[in-house]
């Protein structure tokens, strides 16, 4: 049963970002659109965000998140760029513009 409510959970939280990422102006007078979707995360909550090392020894982001966050890069045509952040400030710096999007697991307590 907690599997399940996990995954809904994650589901809304897809429905949610994608609707995020569907809003935008179409009107001339905006900013031209960044190639590029910065995702902030805080890569410390396997399986759904963490930090490992790539055939080179690179520490590269992996997880559900991440998948998630190159979802919605590809769909939208960007590229993902992941920045890793301590937890209690991704919001913080979503509402300061630092980030496009931010993508972290929250569990009810």
């Amino acid at each position: 049963m907690k599997n399940v409510k996990k995954i809904v959970c994650m589901a809304v939280v897809l429905v949610m970002v994608l609707a995020l990422a569907a809003c935008g102006s179409s009107s001339s007078s905006a900013p031209a659109a960044s190639s590029k979707l910065v995702l902030g995360t805080s890569a410390d909550y396997p399986p759904f965000e963490f930090q490992y090392p790539n055939d080179k020894g690179d520490l590269v982001y992996g997880g559900i998140d991440i998948a998630v966050g190159q979802y919605i890069a590809d769909f939208t045509g960007k590229e993902l760029q992941v920045e890793n952040m301590g937890f209690d400030y991704l919001l913080a710096s979503l509402q300061k513009g630092d980030f496009d999007v931010v993508i972290a697991a929250i569990e009810e307590t």
